[in-house]
């Protein structure tokens, strides 16, 4: 990991929710993760 991959990786709190979102022609799919991976 380069210094700025360990800043990101650093920003995330408990407070931290991270969002993914697939967007595909027909199906749609969306992640919510927090800190700890749930």
């Amino acid at each position: 990991m380069n210094c700025t991959q360990n800043y990101k990786i650093d920003q995330v709190t408990e407070q931290t929710l991270v969002v993914g979102i697939d967007i595909a022609k027909r199906t749609h799919y969306a992640c919510f993760v927090d800190d700890r991976g749930r």
